[in-house]
């Protein structure tokens, strides 16, 4: 931040962030809003593997899944909730506040990143 009491240089043009699913900041407003989102299957598979490994490349054994079933079912459900309550968070604010919303798949950014990077940034510059 610049210092106390001196204005910001520019507006920040994109922030990063898994609100409202991880508090910790105050909410901000936008003009446009990118909406990442994987599948939720994928994603909690994939979370599931970050909490076990502790990294984002490494893959679980499937006889992992079968030594901790009733944990990972738990947490499949705990977290489709996260997931639904993330997207109907967003799709509900941007509708109130009138704010344009683009839904980015991630499985649209790996399979073609060239066309799903095209739109987004068709959207964010209205075109």
């Amino acid at each position: 931040p610049p210092p106390s009491g001196a204005p910001y240089p520019m507006p920040t043009p994109v922030v990063k962030t898994h609100y409202p699913e991880r508090r910790g900041h105050l909410p901000f407003r936008a003009s446009a809003v990118v909406l990442l989102v994987r599948n939720p299957y994928d994603a909690i598979v994939s979370y599931f593997n970050l909490c076990l490994t502790n990294t984002h490349h490494l893959a679980l054994d499937d006889s992992v899944y079968e030594e901790h079933r009733e944990t990972f079912e738990k947490m499949a459900v705990h977290e489709m909730g996260i997931w639904t309550r993330f997207l109907v968070y967003w799709e509900k604010e941007c509708r109130k506040h009138n704010v344009p919303l683009h839904v980015l798949r991630y499985e649209d950014l790996v399979r073609e990143p060239e066309e799903a990077m095209r739109r987004a940034f068709a959207f964010l510059l209205g075109l």
